[in-house]
Parts: structure tokens; C-alpha cells; sequence
């Protein structure tokens, strides 16, 4: 007996660090191959994704300090024995980083839009919202429309909107003050639009070593390499859904051996199979069907790695989906962004999950708003908790602070990025009156620069 009163201390003990090795690998990426991914915590270096959750084991290469989780596209998952929950991503993949500690540094917003937008960046105060434009503006192209950046490296990619000889994705390398320096220019092989299709949506693979760039005109997707100094090589793959499928954007699963692409037109989200090389082919199915003419547009990842969320245009509604360990959707959960007895014209535009997993947010255009949502991760239950006014007219793109503390939203109409507030309850406030920038705001991207 005196024994057992001496060893149940210590089974006390070894039990509840097994459960807590347990609770940490849980939210591990849940790859089985141990590809390198992008994200860990910035406290340690980035533990890197596609670890194996039954073991525990973290999985991949190992992003720095400096930049593990700086991307709101793209991230990787968190490690399974020391970063826990990834951080939260946006439309593009999304969960990269995460980690107890948050970013330090200052915090930079780098903005892009339609016609001759030019690429400028702003200094960020979050204690009072206001933006500072930090050096001077930078050429983008024609429409740089959408914005990536890295989530490894000190580099940003702009897709150029525009059909024809303007068409295309641009490469830029970030400085130590912030700034961007123009690397390269590269098209896409589509050309069923004008001689060349522009990109509407870019993306970075959670390893940073693949960007995929979706043509709306083209109803296609394509496939860049990333070279070592971060400009693009040329082309690797095309994949093409029809010149009406509307392809809007796209996403990946925490190991990067997947794809997804939300085609409004068709009402599917297309699943892709995407090689370290950047082939890609056909998954199987090769796509999911969205709601009954919801016209999917956005897709970002929770930082479990287990659900996917879309923001569907058409019918201004966000649905979760269970994601399969082969790289496969299944439809869970749906809920309208708008407020019971909205009467007027509205469309979904953009969507983001918080980095600890527990609210997704998407933004309304015409209504004029940014819907927040609780969800349960282990249901995908979604629930509407607030609409909350952007103080401008059609916020098309927004950005979470990597650190979940506050949105970024660009208001295309107005010409205005609005600051808002996030609370420990997920709702909004505003934070600041509004900054009015050149006409056509579209992108908006947030990266903490040391």
C-alpha cells in the first residue's frame, strides 16, 4: 500500500504530460509525409507543418523567426509538439504561423487596385488606426488587383488583372525599410482572352516555392515557380475549367499537395492535385458542388488543417468544408453573411479565419460590411454574430493582422482603407476614420517588418 501511495503521484503526472503531448499534436497538419511546410511559431523559429499527428512529430522544414508566419496566404501548419495551433491564413490557403508568441516589429500594409493603381505601402498604427504612407509609390502594372506575399522569404507578388500584353504576375523583393524593388514580370500560356489572360487572384503554396494565379476571364489556373531570389520562372502547368467557370482564386491543404480552385460559374470548388514540382492534375473527384447557385469565390484554411471555408458571391453565404487527408471536400455547414431581413443587393468578396481558429470573417459588398462568425472547428458549425459597417463603399479585399488584433479593409468605391478593431470576442470596432487612397482600392496585405 505505502508503494502505491508513492507511485500514484507519478502516474498522476506522466498521465497529464501525455495528454498535453497529445493536445499539441492534435493540431498538427496532419500530413503523414512530413513535407516542409511554411508556418511554426515565431517564438521558435517555425516549427513547419506537415508533421504527423498520430506521432506527434513536427513536420518539415522550419520557417525563420523573422519570417515564419508573416503571410496572410499560404502558411503551413504549426507543429505538433511545440507550436501548437497554427496560425490563422486568409483566402490562398491561409495558416501559416501561429504560435504563443505574437509578431513584433512594425507593422506595414501593402495596398494594390484596378486601372493604375500603384503599389504603396503604410505604416500601421493599431492603437489608433491611422495610416502613414512609408516611401514613395511603386509600379505595379496594369490592375494589380490582388496581393501575395511570401510566407518565407522578403518577397510580394501582384497579379495583373488586365487581359492582353498587361497581363500577368509580378515579383517584388522587400527591403529592410519596407520598400519594394520590381523583380520580374511573367504570363500565363492562356490566351483565350485578348492574346493573354489577366490573373484576378494569386497564391503561394505553404512552402513559398509554387505561387498558383487564377484567371477570371480564362477559367483556368496557373503554375510559377519560385526562383531562390524569389522572382518567378516561367510557367510550369495550366489547368483550365471552361472560359465560363469564373475561377477566382485558390487555396491549399496544410502539406501542399493539393490545390483548390472556387469557380463561381460553374458553382464547384475544383480539387487539384499539385506536384513539389508544380504539376498539377485532377484529384478524385475532381470537384465539390457549393450551394445551389452559391458561386464560390474565396477559400481559406482553419488552422486545425481539418476544415476549409469558402465565401460564396452569389448568394453572399460562407460554407465550411471538411477536409480529407487525401486532399478531398466535403460540404458541412452553411451561413448567410447578411442580416436576417436584408432586402437589398449584396455579394460575398473575401474571407479570413482568426489565427486561433474560433471566428471567421467575410466581407459584403453592398451591404457594405464585415460579417463575423463563431464556428465550432469540430462541427464546422457556423454562426453570425455581427455585421460590422466598413465606413466605406464595397470593401472587395480585407487583411488580418497576423497577430489577430485588427482588419485591414479596402473599400474599392470609396477609395478608402478602413481600420477595424478585433475583440477577444471576435467583434469589430472601428478604429480611426478612414484613410483615402488613389481610386479603386482592391488588395490589402499585411507583413511585420523588423
Amino acid at each position: 500500500m505505502l508503494q502505491l501511495k508513492t507511485l500514484m503521484p507519478r502516474l498522476a503526472s506522466h498521465a497529464a504530460a501525455l495528454v498535453s503531448v497529445l493536445a499539441f499534436a492534435a493540431c498538427g497538419s496532419g500530413s503523414d509525409e512530413g513535407r516542409p511546410g511554411a508556418g511554426g511559431s515565431p517564438a521558435i523559429a517555425g516549427a513547419g507543418g506537415g508533421g504527423d499527428v498520430n506521432a506527434g512529430a513536427s513536420g518539415g522544414a522550419a520557417g525563420s523567426a523573422e519570417t515564419a508566419g508573416q503571410s496572410s496566404i499560404g502558411g503551413g501548419g504549426g507543429s505538433a509538439s511545440t507550436a501548437g495551433m497554427a496560425g490563422g491564413g486568409s483566402s490562398g490557403g491561409g495558416g501559416g504561423g501561429g504560435g504563443s508568441t505574437p509578431l513584433t516589429g512594425t507593422p506595414l500594409v501593402y495596398v494594390g487596385g484596378f486601372g493604375d493603381f500603384p503599389l504603396r505601402v503604410y505604416e500601421l498604427n493599431k492603437a489608433t488606426g491611422a495610416l502613414t504612407q512609408r516611401g514613395s509609390d511603386v509600379a505595379g502594372g496594369r490592375s494589380p488587383s490582388y496581393l501575395a506575399l511570401s510566407p518565407r522569404t522578403a518577397h510580394l507578388y501582384a497579379a495583373n488583372e488586365e487581359n492582353g500584353l498587361a497581363a500577368g504576375v509580378r515579383s517584388f523583393e522587400i527591403g529592410a525599410d519596407g520598400g519594394l524593388t520590381p523583380l520580374n514580370q511573367r504570363q500565363g500560356s492562356d490566351q483565350s482572352c485578348d492574346g493573354a489572360c489577366g490573373f484576378t487572384h494569386v497564391a503561394l503554396d505553404p512552402a513559398g516555392k509554387l505561387l498558383v494565379a487564377a484567371s477570371y476571364a480564362g477559367g483556368s489556373v496557373s503554375v510559377f515557380p519560385v526562383e531562390a531570389d524569389g522572382s518567378l520562372g516561367a510557367e510550369k502547368s495550366l489547368r483550365e475549367f471552361g472560359g465560363q467557370s469564373y475561377a477566382h482564386a485558390a487555396g491549399f491543404e496544410p502539406s501542399g499537395r493539393f490545390a483548390f480552385v472556387p469557380t463561381k460559374g460553374l458553382h464547384r470548388v475544383q480539387q487539384l492535385k499539385l506536384a513539389a514540382d508544380g504539376a498539377l492534375a485532377p484529384n478524385q473527384p475532381d470537384s465539390v458542388a457549393s450551394r445551389s447557385g452559391a458561386g464560390p469565390r474565396h477559400i481559406a484554411r482553419h488552422p486545425n488543417g481539418k476544415l476549409m471555408l469558402v465565401m460564396n458571391e452569389t448568394d453572399s453565404t460562407v460554407t465550411s468544408y471538411a477536409l480529407a487527408a487525401d486532399g478531398t471536400l466535403s460540404s458541412k455547414v452553411s451561413a448567410s453573411s447578411l442580416p436576417a431581413g436584408f432586402q437589398g443587393e449584396s455579394y460575398g468578396q473575401h474571407v479570413e479565419v482568426s489565427p486561433d481558429g474560433r471566428f471567421v470573417y467575410g466581407s459584403n459588398v453592398g451591404h457594405d460590411s464585415i460579417a463575423v462568425f463563431s464556428l465550432a472547428p469540430d462541427t464546422g458549425m457556423l454562426a453570425l454574430v455581427q455585421n460590422q459597417a466598413t465606413g466605406g463603399a464595397w470593401p472587395r479585399d480585407f487583411a488580418m493582422d497576423p497577430n489577430g488584433e485588427v482588419l485591414v479593409v479596402a473599400n474599392r468605391d470609396s477609395s478608402t482603407l478602413t481600420v477595424l478593431k478585433i475583440g477577444p470576442d471576435g467583434r469589430l470596432s472601428r478604429l480611426g476614420a478612414p484613410t483615402t487612397v488613389p481610386a479603386e482600392p482592391s488588395a490589402v496585405v499585411i507583413r511585420y517588418q523588423k
